[in-house]
């Protein structure tokens, strides 16, 4: 990404050499534009300065480090150390080292993944290739490390004992990798994620294990209705009530002898 700076002088020659000065860049080297000549004007009337716009690629490591630098003094810590150190061609590792530095790594460096993030934002805008920059603080980043491969092999012990699935907090994408990369290298269990966003989290469960199916719920199961049995005869009438076939049946007789009740006494009910 270029930046455009402008300078003036008596002449274009002055501002050339003031851009240089300023930049440390040879005169030559500079890729300016003449946007305004110098004019000299009558009896000092009228006269103007040259003006140029000079054209200046930036550096993108210089850029990431003046991020991390503008941001460690707004948050008034003024005696740290920055160094830069190269991986590769495309990564470059930014350590700070200070007092007080707990400020800026926050919750399970939350505000450190933060810095780092929009330090990466600063020094790639508008650039073709992508530079990625891992930002440090006090060797936080190892330690946490440390205290992860920690944590996923105490998981994986505690899911193979209980023989079921085991949930860890939200993490970053870079924490979880290092979960899953420490747990392939324990037998007998295994990982996925589970969520979204900033919820995403790392699921350690036993290998082999068979996924229980939620109980279904008998009330959401849709109520058949079964076809009304009768075990009278199909030759007996029957009498129908709100809109249900009624359980006794209605028999025409003249008599109780008729109906094959003999000797009926006082106790019977009809």
């Amino acid at each position: 990404m270029a930046k455009v700076l402008t300078f003036t002088a008596k002449s274009v020659d002055e501002a050339l050499a003031n851009a240089s000065a300023e930049l440390g860049i040879p005169a030559e080297e500079l890729r300016y534009e003449v946007t305004c000549e110098a004019k000299k004007g009558l009896f000092g009337l009228g006269s103007q300065d040259a003006q140029i716009r000079v054209s200046v690629e930036e550096n993108p490591d210089e850029l990431a480090l003046e991020f991390v630098r503008t941001i460690l003094k707004n948050f008034d810590l003024s005696d740290e150390t920055l160094k830069m150190e190269e991986i590769d061609s495309k990564e470059v590792k930014i350590t700070v080292e200070g007092d007080d530095m707990g400020l800026i790594i926050g919750h399970h460096g939350e505000i450190l993944e933060s810095i780092q993030y929009l330090t990466n934002l600063a020094a790639n805008k508008g650039r073709d290739g992508y530079r990625r920059y891992t930002v440090d603080i006090e060797n936080y980043r190892s330690r946490r490390e440390e205290a992860l491969r920690r944590l996923a092999q105490k998981t994986a012990a505690r899911a193979k004992r209980q023989g079921r699935n085991v949930t860890l907090e939200p993490m970053s994408a870079n924490e979880r990798r290092i979960i899953h990369s420490e747990v392939q290298n324990i037998e007998g269990v295994t990982t996925f994620s589970i969520g979204s966003g900033d919820q995403r989290k790392v699921v350690v469960s036993p290998e082999n294990k068979k996924e229980r199916q939620p109980k279904r719920n008998n009330a959401d199961k849709p109520r058949q209705a079964s076809p009304a049995k009768s075990k009278l005869p199909s030759d007996i009438p029957t009498t129908y009530a709100g809109g249900g076939v009624s359980k006794q049946p209605v028999v025409k007789a003249k008599s109780i002898e008729e109906l094959g009740l003999a000797d009926p006494d006082d106790s019977d009910i009809y």
